[in-house]
């Protein structure tokens, strides 16, 4: 069931022409993305605290990158098929002593995605593209989710203009407030990694 659902959303992710209103996926999606991750680390959602969950195109598919720890413990990251649901990638590692300090405003408790947590990716892609310039050019989000850059929840949001330009942009996840920003210049090889993305 999890793949299906996960399979069929990734059509309208597919479609992730930004010209006024970008389309981004249901409520759902990330979150079966962290299930598989779970279910397959054999860790409960009581136990663990996810601190990344993105959905991204990236080597030429659409997949899920999923983050998270057992306080104290063990760290996880997962890299999930947006169109199976396979697993690509499960790695953990053992709890350091600096992460204390980077982790310290985490508790254990997964509770699933938020309605609040998706509008927040909303606004933020908007915001993103908004102080690019480009929300009249037609920009193709190819990134998008939660992270914890320095303790702090943020938006992470990647976009471009074909045979222009690329841009990244953290966004702070409570207030809104750009956090980060870069941009770079289209290269050759960026034709054929996002070839499916600009040609579903």
């Amino acid at each position: 069931m999890k793949k299906k659902v996960i399979g069929t959303i990734v059509g309208a992710l597919l479609l992730t022409l930004v010209c006024s209103t970008p389309v981004l996926a249901t409520v759902d999606t990330l979150d079966d993305a962290v299930r598989i991750s779970l279910d397959d680390a054999g860790v409960a959602d009581t136990d663990v605290s996810v601190y990344m969950k993105v959905w991204e195109y990236s080597e030429g598919k659409p997949q899920y990158t999923i983050q998270f720890l057992v306080p104290g413990q063990t760290k996880y990251e997962y890299e999930i098929d947006a169109m199976t649901g396979d697993v690509l990638k499960g790695e953990s590692e053992a709890w350091e002593e600096e992460d204390d300090e980077e982790y310290k405003g985490l508790t254990a408790g997964y509770t699933g995605d938020s309605e609040e947590e998706m509008t927040a990716i909303q606004e933020a892609v908007m915001t993103a593209i908004e102080d690019s310039g480009q929300q009249n050019n037609g920009a193709f989000v190819y990134r998008y989710g939660l992270d914890i850059e320095d303790g702090k929840k943020v938006v992470a949001v990647g976009f471009f203009i074909p045979g222009q330009t690329k841009y990244e942009y953290d966004i702070d996840a409570e207030t809104g407030e750009i956090v980060t920003h870069e941009e770079e210049a289209w290269e050759a090889d960026d034709d054929q990694e996002f070839k499916g993305l600009l040609n579903p």
